[in-house]
């Protein structure tokens, strides 16, 4: 690590424990400062300004015990029936063990929230068994029937392949116009890790699904959204 002198400013420098990049006044642990090819920080042909833009939670789920922190902003969740910790692909992780029923859980905010919008939702996941399951959602889990689905804002789950949900709350049919189901394809094997990310694209009224950068499955055209409800956002909860 350097620290900027003169004129050049896209190089790295270390200030009282900030690290910057094109700045020699970083504000955070890692301040960039007009991310480019310039400034020399990519990932993937994303800039970190791309990555953290409109981020609303971020849990790394590497306590090994208790309440689990957000780590852009305050949507704690809450430990329910003593979630535990396993090595996870990156320090540790979350280890939910479904004989115990064990979840973590925040109540309904805006920033988890989502509606007719833009959003994207992602984890690393590993499953012990390919057992059919809930990932993470924002439904009222304790719903049954034709509620079951209708009632969930979004949802990853995995029932032999990993897939993605998103209700309007109206209705009760699989149509397109209340409520969809995009089936990635790809079925886990035990003991391995995937990586899942799904979004909603409001312009193009579709729900995709993709796992492990590999192929995007798209739904055919869904324009009702996802409904802006009371229900708690959940991580592992239940079986279905």
């Amino acid at each position: 690590v350097v620290e900027p002198t003169g004129a050049d400013t896209n190089v790295a420098g270390y200030f009282g424990g900030n690290v910057g990049i094109g700045t020699s006044a970083p504000a955070s642990r890692l301040h960039v400062n007009n991310s480019s090819s310039a400034a020399g920080l990519f990932v993937r042909g994303y800039s970190t300004a791309d990555l953290l833009t409109s981020i609303q939670a971020f849990w790394k789920l590497e306590e090994s015990s208790g309440n689990r922190a957000d780590e852009v902003g305050g949507n704690t969740l809450t430990d329910n029936n003593t979630v535990t910790q396993a090595t996870g692909k990156i320090g540790n992780a979350g280890q939910f063990t479904a004989a115990n029923s064990e979840y973590l859980s925040i109540v309904d905010n805006a920033s988890l929230s989502a509606g007719n919008i833009d959003f994207s939702i992602g984890a690393w996941v590993y499953v012990d068994t390919a057992a059919s399951r809930f990932i993470l959602t924002k439904q009222n889990t304790a719903d049954a029937g034709a509620a079951y689905w209708t009632s969930k804002e979004y949802a990853l789950f995995l029932d032999t392949t990993f897939q993605v949900s998103v209700g309007s709350g109206a209705g009760s049919d699989i149509s397109g116009t209340n409520y969809v189901i995009v089936d990635s394809g790809v079925a886990p094997t035990a003991a391995t890790w995937y990586y899942i990310v799904a979004w909603h694209d409001a312009a193009a009224d579709t729900v995709n699904i993709q796992v492990n950068n590999g192929t995007v499955t798209s739904s055919a055209s869904y324009t009702g959204g996802s409904h802006d409800s009371a229900n708690p956002f959940v991580i592992g909860r239940r079986q279905f």
